[in-house]
């Protein structure tokens, strides 16, 4: 389920989509999809679920990040140059 469907009227920076194995988030501003899954056999019962889930979660936050601010920064350059 996305995001926008559930806010909707709302300005929403990503896109979310959850699954029972995966994760994957939609950065408007760096225009990509970043992903992460995991797998049932590398946690123990429903804790560990919750841990994987829970890292994969921290996981593609640091990535859009990294991805937002990196075209922010590529986005500055850009118009730095036009300007000169």
């Amino acid at each position: 389920m996305s995001s926008k469907r559930r806010h909707a009227g709302k300005t929403v920076r990503h896109l979310t989509e959850d699954s029972q194995f995966g994760r994957k988030e939609y950065s408007e501003l760096a225009d990509t999809w970043i992903c992460a899954d995991w797998t049932p056999l590398q946690y123990d019962g429903p804790r560990g679920a919750a841990k994987a889930k829970r890292g994969a979660k921290k996981k593609i936050r640091a990535r859009v990040r990294f991805h937002e601010n990196a075209a922010t920064k590529k986005l500055a350059l850009e118009l730095e140059c036009e300007c000169d």
